[in-house]
């Protein structure tokens, strides 16, 4: 998403991120599988990157004013349904 690769490093986006966009840093206490987790938020949550303390990317997401399209079928605001119908293997997360 937004031409940022899963399990690759958040060292190799850094320079342009801090360049072209607003970030917002935040190092979580709370663990995930027993892990703390950093967070970068860009713009406001437009991207949001979730990596491991050695800067594993392990999570992508974005808010509604993101308009890309992820593998050409997965997009903001797609419903349960239209996610569904897709032929390969989903994984859907909800955080509330």
């Amino acid at each position: 998403m937004g031409n940022i690769m899963i399990e690759d490093n958040i060292a190799n986006y850094v320079e342009v991120l801090y360049c072209d966009y607003k970030i917002l840093t935040k190092l979580y206490d709370e663990k995930i599988y027993d892990k703390v987790y950093c967070c970068y938020q860009i713009n406001n949550g437009f991207l949001t990157i979730n990596t491991w303390l050695n800067g594993n990317i392990f999570s992508i997401t974005c808010n509604q004013d993101y308009k890309g399209l992820y593998k050409d079928k997965i997009y903001t605001g797609i419903s349960v349904g239209e996610l569904l119908s897709l032929p390969t293997r989903q994984m859907i997360i909800d955080d509330d």
